[in-house]
């Protein structure tokens, strides 16, 4: 991850939907390593993406970006499924 490209107030941005995220997460009794959340949030946040909320949604796989679908919606991945092949 570069982080150089970002304004300080991107990088707060992705912060907190990372933390959210977490929060959300441990909450619901998900197992979503944070290095997996980050890893998620830059690679849409690279992809333009800044929404706080949604940022969020991708770090736990709920939310596909760039979006896709008829209904300009991702797939939603089941994170209970995360880290395994079929």
């Amino acid at each position: 991850m570069n982080v150089a490209s970002y304004t300080q107030d991107e990088l707060k941005r992705l912060q907190e939907a990372i933390e959210r995220a977490s929060e959300e997460a441990a909450a619901s009794g998900v197992d979503v390593p944070v290095e997996l959340m980050a890893k998620r949030v830059f690679g849409a946040a690279e992809k333009g993406l800044r929404d706080i909320d949604t940022l969020k949604d991708v770090a736990l796989g709920k939310e596909a970006w760039p979006p896709t679908g008829a209904n300009g919606r991702g797939p939603v991945i089941d994170p209970a499924t995360l880290g395994t092949r079929s």
